[in-house]
């Protein structure tokens, strides 16, 4: 008896459940980018941001001013840091 060979090519289905994959996942991508802008436009009413951490822990009041100052370049913000040991 000879064995059969499977083809190399997928099925038709195989197709269209990974073009299915593919556009649940770009309609998720589009969700969460509206999500971070709504983010961006609040943290741009607040003003000022609040961290409160011992000073050995993310390098403390340096490292809170760091992060800080981080946000503000990569999101275009204005945000003032108040920091608690």
């Amino acid at each position: 008896m000879r064995a059969q060979r499977r083809s190399a090519m997928p099925t038709p289905m195989c197709l269209i459940l990974t073009l299915l994959m593919l556009v649940v996942f770009a309609a998720e991508t589009r969700g969460a980018s509206a999500t971070l802008a709504q983010t961006i436009e609040g943290a741009k009413k607040e003003g000022t941001i609040r961290g409160q951490w011992s000073q050995n822990t993310f390098g403390g009041g340096e490292g809170f001013t760091e992060f800080v100052a981080g946000m503000n370049k990569k999101y275009g913000l204005n945000l003032k840091g108040q920091f608690t040991p």
